[in-house]
């Protein structure tokens, strides 16, 4: 998780970027599936990326508030 966030913060990884599946997370690092999953969540938790279902996990842009962009849902 701290790999990914840093990438994040450091502007590696753009607003927008989609990331990796949690399959090819988990291959990646060598990780169990709930790992992997662990590791989204946390992620999503400290608003560095948003999951949509069926679309994937994606890189917020942390200078719009939460429940703005990738995030927000149709009215």
């Amino acid at each position: 998780m701290d790999e990914i966030a840093g990438r994040i913060r450091e502007g590696v990884l753009p607003p927008g970027t989609q990331l990796p599946t949690v399959r090819v997370l988990m291959k990646q690092h060598g990780v169990a599936l709930a790992t992997a999953s662990r590791i989204y969540r946390e992620l999503e938790s400290i608003g560095l990326v948003v999951g949509e279902t069926g679309r994937g996990t994606f890189v917020r842009d942390t200078s719009l508030p939460r429940g703005l962009g990738l995030e927000q849902h149709p009215v």
